[in-house]
């Protein structure tokens, strides 16, 4: 694996982890709106 690889699958992971954790505090913003 390249440098330059290594990168853009470090960026990929990076984007979908930052995706993720602003899913979960929707989800949670939401849950605690219908409490």
């Amino acid at each position: 694996m390249s440098a330059g690889e290594l990168i853009h699958v470090t960026t990929v992971i990076y984007l979908v982890l930052t995706a993720a954790i602003f899913a979960v505090f929707g989800l949670i913003q939401k849950w605690v709106e219908n409490l």
